[in-house]
């Protein structure tokens, strides 16, 4: 009897280490992963929202990881300054891990950077009475187009990641159901808005 309990003592605590080892795996993954296929979902119907988050939780996984003196929270709101250095930071990893992956992240990086500015400028300069259908939809699809650099990424990314564990993330939440309902209504929005400039 007292060996089977030994027995089963030993097993409990074997198990109970894996999952310890395991979780500390997760806890210390570098970088934020989240499905391809998930991150448009989110990004489209957030339209493009869904950035902050994901700027937000990268610089919160490096922060953790490398024990950065870094504030996720104002790099994700001024993620035009940091985007260069957050798309190093995920080439070095993966040079870390000693694989090599190729995706011009220089040039991903500056063509987000152009396309908040360019985006943020014709939303600031175009008249709120004009009919002009073009300059309007321009203001819509712009900020939509900064989804291409970071799709390039999240893809980086979660090839840096295949050899560490991490959180799945690769399911829509109650949570994020919600952020699509709304966003849902307020596309919505945008197309009648469209159409009745159109019809003018």
């Amino acid at each position: 009897m007292e060996d089977i309990v030994d027995s089963e003592k030993v097993r409990a605590e074997i198990e109970g280490q894996s999952i310890i080892e395991e979780y500390s795996k997760i806890v210390d993954a570098p970088l934020f992963h989240v499905s391809l296929s998930k991150f448009c979902i989110m990004f489209v119907m957030t339209f493009g929202l869904y950035q902050l988050y994901w700027a937000f939780k990268q610089w919160q996984a490096l922060r953790n990881f490398y024990q950065l003196d870094a504030w996720p929270v104002a790099r994700s709101f001024f993620s035009i300054f940091f985007t260069h250095s957050l798309f190093v930071y995920i080439t070095e990893y993966i040079k870390e891990t000693e694989r090599e992956y190729s995706w011009h992240q220089t040039g991903y990086a500056t063509l987000y950077v152009f396309l908040v500015v360019v985006g943020s400028l014709f939303s600031n300069l175009i008249d709120e009475d004009s009919t002009n259908i073009l300059l309007w939809s321009l203001t819509f699809v712009i900020p939509m187009m900064v989804v291409l650099p970071l799709y390039k990424a999240q893809k980086a990314i979660n090839f840096a990641l295949e050899t560490v564990s991490y959180s799945s993330n690769d399911k829509l939440t109650l949570f994020n159901w919600l952020w699509i309902i709304l966003g849902t209504a307020y596309w919505g929005l945008i197309v009648f808005s469209l159409v009745i400039i159109a019809l003018g």
